[in-house]
């Protein structure tokens, strides 16, 4: 998944992407990657048509993953929050 645009600011992480990836790949191509790195995932999911977020905790640390596909705008973005 090529990386067209990365920022920070006020604590998020955000990832864009230009072309056609459904909420389904990104959810596919995300959430393995931080469940490999020891996260487990917590409480329920946020769900809609083109947006999710998913809470996952390791130890004392948390990250908040949102990911939104906007068919509209042939574009993704992935934010991410980390706290310890």
């Amino acid at each position: 998944m090529p990386l067209d645009l990365a920022s920070y600011r006020d604590g998020v992480v955000s990832l864009q992407f230009y072309g056609d990836f459904s909420l389904v790949q990104l959810r596919a191509f995300y959430l393995p990657f931080f469940v490999s790195q020891g996260f487990i995932e917590i409480g329920d999911s946020q769900e809609a048509a083109t947006e999710a977020t998913h809470l996952f905790a390791r130890g004392n640390e948390r990250l908040t993953v949102e990911l939104q596909a906007r068919k509209s705008t042939n574009r993704a973005r992935v934010d991410l929050r980390f706290q310890r």
